[in-house]
């Protein structure tokens, strides 16, 4: 469930479908034709209708039947009506919003477009009742489901085998993974995919049929007969995709846009084939401009139109906002901040422009976005807009159909179309100066300390701040037009920045302890102890995993509560002690399971519980499944080494080397790097969360605890392969963290606690501290600047600032130099720009900035961890990041060299 789609059913939280309160109008026609006797509930997305004594097989044939919003309740009355007299159990949408989400692209592809399934109780019964359908739904129109085949020529039936009632098995990352049974008798996964995959066992019975298709079939990679050769998908989703082509009659690069029909049907009724035909139309219109790519051609493939348009050699403006940004630059100076401004001058001159222009021709664009335009010349700033599907002609009666969160107005409707592309103008402009426009779905309010920090910071002058809140502001923007805009921007008088020192004044201990007590009045005020899926607003993986985690679940909240409160409310130990703590439900792990939910209860004085949790986890069937610190071995030793040491009971040590020597069992060793362990999948990982660093750190403590060098020894080796694996980050020498290892083409590189360089360098920390060898100290130095960051685009503790200044904090407390301290505040004032003031206390926004998370990973709980350490920095607050750091020597000790095979390819 992705956060987006999450954010559909609360203002202010993440939450499931199962919050939504639907319309009636599908539900009357069921009941109307339901006997009695049949049974109807509710399932998330769905009204489930089953027959009495209805016994439906695991696993088999499934028919699903499409629809539109205007046909579906025809629809549901026949299929509905077929299925009664028939005796057969189905599910359909819980009402016509539902059936319009089912195609939107917050559905994933391989969901999307299903209204109604149908369920046979063998093969024979299901060949009956597709055939017996067929009369009846082929008058129907309706999208294509990705998943499945269609039957014949009736276009809104389909069918897919796959599970029924179905089988699910808890996975140590915490989901639950769909799963078929082969004849003989083996487990395979459910492959829920976009395209027709049957399990390799399954013959499809109407594989002989005519007229029977799936979009999968006869594709060459061409279109229009040969002309147009894909040469890659640049973007797929519900609509269709984005495809970088060659035209091969002039042999010239092109792109071409899908649309599928029924699909992405807007509040005009439109489908993404009718915007597409529009958008061409608006295209030829504005060729003579030089504001958009130049339209090619407009035809049909099959049941797809697609539009070929002028390749724009360039990047997106977000894109150029990564690469170009000062503001997330280690310590730019002031020729590089000038430069920025500079060339956002030059591209928010030539935006107001390029709108100007729309508007004389009387388009209104609608859907402005960073990933809308095009910078194809960075130093002239010269731009185009890609992405006219939601624009429409003014006066037409059209509103806009296509918004992205954070670029429309949260008054929509009060302003007329031009109105609201300045207000998306301005909006442009914030996002260039920092791209936090999500946040503003939440609260429109933040743009303001964002706008003042980073206006400060870039020295621009005060016209341009006025300019962005007055485009900003529902009453002030209906004085402006894009000519006036581009005066502002003209005559602005823009200046050397005034920023004399990159690291702001320090925040007293009063106001982190004042943050602190408000972040821990909300997450009070906003536990629901009605509620079984979760107690505090969370991250959507606690819905997905399970409701206790340390990472998203209650364990990591009242964990925190005990911490810094020094208890934990007895209804809260209640809430969770109440939970299910059964192995099919909880994973092993550490951050993520059981492991984690002990250490958690061990902090909040439930010790006999947290004694017989873990004792319990050293059973479960998943442990061995995964060697990371995050979900896997690694993470539930670690916690037995904590419960060794609190309990001096030798067991729990015994447990702590089994799994270090099941790690040296398993480790892959890869030569002139180090040791990894990679994952089910044979997916290699970087970082402290599921790499080798943080299997490394798990080995240095159970190294130092028993004296064993062999743990010293595999350990060093494993922080050597995430180690040989960074990159060079500048002219400097500096180092950072890529995102993939493997695809040399991806250049993102990622400074977070999770999978970044603040991870990998705690672990450099503490090996340095044992070890005294200055090959640590040396790349730590060229590894820590990558944390420096007084802005990051979320700012929890997984992957945000708060994570990057409690490695600050540690760097300070383990080298003792001040400019670390004053890293880690300038962190913190950078988490504060993200606070959410309400009644009940102060809030954050979790991961995508769409809603207010309050967990470990994601929201207040880790921030206000962070921040009260920083508070008590003077006292040595420890870290309270699951580590064992008193067993690593009080002071630097003379080196000790535990591996001489170590190697740095950096």
């Amino acid at each position: 469930m992705s956060h987006q789609f999450s954010a559909l059913f609360h203002r202010d939280w993440y939450e499931t479908m199962e919050h939504y309160q639907p319309g009636d109008e599908l539900l009357r026609i069921a009941r109307k034709l339901l006997p009695l006797a049949w049974k109807l509930t509710r399932q998330a997305f769905w009204f489930s209708v089953l027959p009495p004594a209805s016994q439906l097989p695991r696993q088999g044939w499934k028919i699903h039947v499409s629809a539109t919003p205007d046909n579906c309740e025809a629809i549901l009355q026949q299929t509905a009506a077929f299925c009664i007299e028939r005796e057969v159990a189905f599910k359909f949408s819980l009402d016509t919003y539902c059936v319009r989400l089912s195609t939107s692209p917050l559905m994933a592809r391989e969901a999307s477009g299903k209204f109604i399934t149908i369920y046979p109780v063998h093969e024979r019964h299901f060949c009956e009742l597709i055939e017996a359908l067929y009369p009846i739904l082929r008058p129907f129109t309706g999208p294509y489901i990705l998943s499945d085949k269609r039957y014949k020529d009736a276009e809104v039936l389909f069918y897919r085998y796959g599970g029924i009632i179905g089988m699910r098995r808890l996975s140590v990352a915490g989901d639950h993974r769909q799963l078929l049974l082969s004849p003989q008798g083996e487990l395979a996964p459910d492959q829920r995919t976009p395209y027709w995959n049957p399990p390799v066992w399954v013959k499809d019975p109407f594989e002989r049929v005519a007229g029977n298709t799936n979009e999968t079939e006869e594709d060459d990679g061409t279109l229009k007969e040969g002309r147009y050769r894909i040469q890659e998908a640049i973007q797929l989703s519900v609509d269709g995709g984005v495809y970088l082509a060659i035209d091969t009659h002039i042999t010239q690069k092109v792109i071409i846009k899908e649309a599928r029909r029924f699909v992405n049907i807007d509040g005009q009724g439109r489908d993404a084939t009718e915007r597409l035909r529009e958008e061409y139309r608006f295209l030829q219109q504005l060729q003579e401009t030089g504001i958009t790519p130049a339209p090619i051609d407009l035809f049909w493939d099959w049941e797809h139109l697609f539009l070929v348009e002028e390749y724009i050699p360039g990047m997106l403006l977000s894109a150029f906002i990564v690469r170009f940004l000062p503001l997330i630059k280690l310590d730019p100076e002031q020729q590089v901040i000038q430069d920025y401004i500079e060339k956002l001058k030059k591209i928010w001159c030539n935006l107001a422009q390029a709108i100007a222009v729309l508007h004389e021709r009387g388009i209104i664009y609608g859907d402005f976005s960073l990933k809308n335009i095009i910078v194809s010349d960075s130093e002239q700033g010269t731009i185009r807009l890609i992405d006219l599907e939601g624009a429409w002609e003014d006066g037409s009666g059209l509103a806009a159909s296509l918004i992205t969160p954070g670029f429309s107005s949260p008054v929509l409707t009060k302003l007329s179309g031009k109105e609201q592309d300045m207000y998306a103008f301005g909006a442009l402009l914030q996002g260039t100066l920092f791209p936090m426009n999500a946040l503003l779905t939440l609260e429109p309010a933040a743009a303001k300390a964002f706008l003042d920090a980073t206006s400060r910071d870039l020295g621009l002058p005060p016209e341009i701040p006025q300019l962005i809140e007055d485009c900003m502001n529902e009453n002030r923007v209906k004085q402006l037009t894009p000519q006036q805009a581009l005066a502002v921007i003209q005559h602005a008088r823009f200046h050397q920045p005034e920023i004399t020192a990159p690291i702001p004044p320090a925040l007293s201990r009063e106001d982190l302890l004042g943050a602190v007590g408000e972040i821990l009045s909300y997450i009070h005020a906003s536990a629901d102890y009605t509620r079984t899926d979760r107690l505090f607003p969370a991250d959507p993986l606690v819905f997905s995993t399970n409701p206790l985690s340390l990472a998203y679940g209650a364990a990591g909240v009242t964990y925190a509560l005990a911490l810094i409160e020094g208890e934990v409310p007895i209804r809260m130990r209640t809430w969770l002690l109440g939970q299910s703590f059964h192995q099919d439900q909880l994973p092993p792990g550490l951050y993520i399971g059981a492991a984690g939910i002990a250490w958690a209860l061990w902090e909040m004085g439930l010790r006999e519980v947290a004694v017989q949790t873990l004792r319990q986890t050293a059973q479960h069937p998943l442990l061995w499944d995964s060697a990371d610190l995050f979900s896997g071995a690694a993470g539930y030793g670690l916690t037995c080494l904590r419960f060794a040491l609190a309990t001096q009971d030798a067991d729990w040590l015994e447990r702590a080397r089994q799994v270090g020597e099941w790690l040296l069992h398993t480790k892959n060793a890869v030569h002139n790097e180090g040791y990894c362990w990679p994952d089910q999948d044979g997916r290699v990982h970087l970082g402290y969360a599921r790499g080798a660093s943080g299997i490394g750190l798990y080995l240095l403590y159970l190294g130092l605890i028993t004296q064993e060098t062999h743990f010293l020894e595999t350990g060093s080796q494993a922080i050597a392969f995430d180690l040989a694996h960074l990159s060079v980050a500048d002219e400097q020498g500096h180092l950072a963290v890529p995102r993939s290892f493997a695809d040399p083409d991806d250049n993102v590189v990622l400074p977070y606690w999770l999978s970044g360089s603040a991870g990998i360098a705690s672990v450099l920390l503490r090996f340095w501290r044992y070890t005294g060898e200055s090959r640590y100290r040396d790349v730590l130095e060229r590894l820590a600047p990558d944390t420096f960051c007084s802005y990051s685009v979320f700012p929890g503790l997984f992957q945000g600032l708060a994570g990057l200044g409690n490695f600050l904090l540690d760097a300070y407390q383990f080298t003792g130099e001040e400019h670390y301290l004053r890293r880690a505040q300038q962190a913190a004032r950078g988490v504060l720009l993200f606070k959410l003031p309400r009644p009940q206390g102060l809030a954050f926004p979790g991961e995508h900035l769409l809603r207010i998370t309050t967990d470990f990973g994601t929201g207040g709980a880790g921030i206000a961890l962070f921040l009260h350490r920083l508070a008590g920095v003077a006292e040595g607050q420890y870290n309270f990041h699951f580590t064992l750091d008193h067993l690593l020597p009080e002071h630097l000790r003379r080196p000790v060299y535990i591996s001489a095979s170590l190697l740095f390819n950096t």
